[in-house]
């Protein structure tokens, strides 16, 4: 299977629907915003054109003296470095634990990137497996921040003047790569090897310690994780290899400088990185830009709080009412008012405002308030030229032309048939994710009309006896098998076939599992993660299920395209409703975050359907038609209640549940548990029509 099969080379942005443009048009594509909005993707997908043009107009500035030689994938040595890294050196108050906390937006986004590698699109795709396999060891290596994951999150931390900007654009980056796995493919394998050769913005900073005390001071993780991403380099450099031939032999340009501009990527943003710590470091912010940076923090909710208040003969809710705040000019009237004595700094009225009973008691903190005195001591002067700015901008992004926008595309009228290609390609049609929101809603809706739920107050032990009762009743009668099958061969393999849809697709309910890394739930989205995994074969594609399932089509003589082509959801030998469970799947991935409980009880039900009479049987008349099991052993095998995929299912809403009871309470929680419960019944609420047509085909034809 080529390149061209599953992964392809893109020349040109793609492009979406002009309204999907327009809604992200006013955005400002920035380090720091960006970071902000892809952690919170699931509510800012918006930002998806703007990400592509961030990451664009980066690749473009990377310089050609960070770029590997071609030579680079023929050497052994998996350590060789080809730019000149700088060698920064710190004042004695700086440490390991200063460091950590300026690279913390690093290291939770590495290596992110790698995140939707494999997708439906590409579940079958060797390449794609091949790069899974190798994030899957690059996690194991990652050395992660002690830092709360809710507060990277929050919007403070990304804009808080101490960390410096160009951190923020390269874990912009690595969290902009990952929404474009096909798209910007050479450049992520670039930027992967570049990863796994070049010493990270951690290593560089702790090497300057090395330099200063004259001995290596590198932390053992650092040592570990180093030698693991080394590890790495051979493998991705025969990926790279198997790319190029597949990209030549399908007639695409060459894709090497490419390549290469994703290694001087990575290589380029991690100099700007240690330049800019070094920088700051060297040369701390003065008590006027960190002045300057108070005001304008309080600028946005002093508005409305000062009545006829003047201040420079303006009033000051005036002031306060600018966009943007002219924090220079308010800094100048104020150390020429009358709040200010600057011949007696402690009497002036302004510190006064500031005291008990003061109409400010409270807005300042005691930091706060010694850098402001300090400021006033110093006359608060004003240097001639403004600070550097801790802002990157890029730019905004501008609207593509209207010929190169093509026609919106009215998702909602569409069957589910013809919905599954827009959802498996939803990279190329992020549009489609707000469609893909409403029909998970109506099933969602439909299953909660139809069942209720087996138990209102949730506890753990209730779980566990609704989860044995139904393994119970499906693997109670089940009976060693006797000759012959209850149905003919080829009705299995007429149903082999209407099934392909949904297991080609396995696992695809879980593919956006990885946003949860960078959420609070991070472990449950860890054992979510570790379930998907498995469904992919850890990157293996003689264990990957949809493989799996490939082959033994294969062996059946039934040639279908590949998931992502229009040819695959276009073929006749489908029932229409062979559709609707992997649309609900798929459509449910793309918004996860937002529907996290349900999804939670559709991967139980899928889990437990797994088990019981049913597969057991199955594999038995499987195996007496000579057809191959392996799809059916694999699921009986992995599923199991003891420690496989249904007992992480129920450890994962177990864990999900807990946490909501800490922080919202019982009553929330269980209103939580009814939300799963939905999910759980979603699933034969999605697949109740395709289970009738199986019915009404197999009566009207008699196999």
């Amino acid at each position: 299977m080529n390149v061209k099969d599953a992964l392809y080379v893109s020349t040109e942005p793609w492009s979406v629907s002009d309204p999907f443009y327009q809604r992200s048009y006013a955005y400002q594509a920035n380090g720091r915003e960006l970071f902000y909005n892809l952690i919170h993707l699931s509510a800012h997908r918006s930002v998806l054109p703007v990400a592509y043009q961030f990451v664009k107009s980066h690749l473009k500035l990377s310089k050609t003296h960070f770029y590997p030689p071609r030579r680079a994938l023929d050497n052994a040595d998996p350590l060789v470095v080809f730019a000149e890294s700088p060698r920064p050196s710190f004042p004695d108050s700086v440490d390991f634990p200063a460091c950590i906390e300026q690279v913390a937006p690093l290291l939770q986004t590495a290596p992110r990137w790698l995140d939707h590698i494999s997708t439906v699109a590409t579940g079958e795709n060797e390449i794609a497996m091949g790069l899974f396999n190798i994030s899957e060891h690059l996690n194991k290596s990652v050395l992660t921040a002690p830092v709360q994951h809710s507060v990277i999150a929050s919007k403070d931390y990304s804009q808080h003047p101490d960390r410096v900007a160009p951190v923020f654009d390269l874990a912009a980056v690595q969290l902009a790569l990952a929404q474009f796995p096909r798209t910007l493919l050479p450049e992520i394998l670039g930027f992967t090897l570049a990863y796994c050769q070049q010493p990270s913005v951690l290593d560089l900073l702790t090497a300057g310690f090395g330099d200063k005390w004259h001995q290596d001071l590198r932390d053992p993780l650092l040592i570990e994780t180093a030698a693991i991403r080394s590890g790495q380099v051979s493998a991705l450099q025969g990926l790279i290899k198997r790319y190029e031939t597949d990209a030549q032999a399908a007639g695409y340009g060459a894709t090497w400088p490419r390549i290469q501009q994703g290694y001087g990527l990575y290589g380029q943003l991690t100099e700007r990185c240690v330049k800019a710590i070094s920088e700051r470091w060297g040369r701390p912010q003065t008590d006027e830009q960190l002045i300057e940076a108070l005001f304008k923090k309080l600028a946005s909710s002093a508005q409305g709080h000062h009545g006829q208040a003047l201040l420079g003969g303006k009033k000051l809710d005036h002031w306060f009412a600018e966009q943007p705040f002219n924090s220079r000019e308010f800094m100048a009237a104020l150390t020429a008012s009358s709040y200010v004595n600057l011949q007696a700094i402690e009497r002036s009225p302004l510190l006064a405002l500031f005291e008990f009973k003061g109409p400010m008691f409270g807005v300042l903190n005691n930091e706060d308030l010694g850098l402001l005195k300090r400021w006033l001591e110093a006359g608060g002067r004003q240097s001639a030229m403004r600070p550097h700015s801790i802002q990157t901008v890029v730019g905004s992004i501008a609207r593509e032309p209207q010929d190169l926008c093509r026609q919106t595309i009215n998702f909602e009228t569409l069957s589910n048939r013809d919905l599954f290609y827009y959802l498996v390609n939803s990279e190329c049609y992020p549009e489609v994710i707000d469609s893909a929101t409403g029909r998970v809603t109506k099933v969602l809706r439909l299953a909660r009309w139809l069942n209720k739920v087996p138990f209102n107050v949730y506890e753990h032990d209730r779980l566990d006896q609704f989860i044995a009762t139904i393994y119970q009743r499906g693997i109670t009668g089940y009976q060693a098998f006797k000759a012959p099958a209850r149905v003919s061969k080829a009705t299995y393999i007429w149903g082999i076939e209407q099934l392909a849809p949904t297991i080609l697709a396995d696992g695809c309910w879980l593919q956006g599992a990885s946003q949860l890394q960078l959420s609070p739930y991070q472990a449950v989205g860890d054992l979510l993660q570790k379930i998907y995994s498995d469904e992919m074969g850890n990157g293996d594609v003689l264990k990957n299920h949809p493989c799996i399932y490939r082959r033994l089509l294969a062996s059946l003589n039934i040639e279908l395209p590949l998931v992502h082509t229009r040819d695959f959801s276009a073929h006749r030998g489908f029932l229409n409703s062979a559709f609707d469970i992997p649309v609900f799947l798929t459509a449910l991935s793309l918004c996860g975050n937002r529907f996290l409980p349900e999804l939670l009880g559709v991967n139980l039900a899928i889990e437990l359907s797994g088990l019981g009479r049913q597969y057991m049987t199955l594999r038995d008349e499987l195996k007496y038609w000579q057809i191959d099991s392996a799809i059916v052993d694999v699921h009986i095998a992995i599923d199991n209640v003891a420690t496989g995929h249904t007992a992480l299912a129920r450890e994962a809403i177990a864990l999900y549940l807990d946490q909501v009871q800490m922080i919202q309470g019982s009553e929330v929680m269980n209103q939580h548990w009814h939300r799963v419960y939905q999910g759980y019944s979603a699933l034969n609420t999605a697949g109740a029509r395709f289970k009738a047509a199986l019915v009404l085909q197999y009566l009207k034809k008699r196999f």
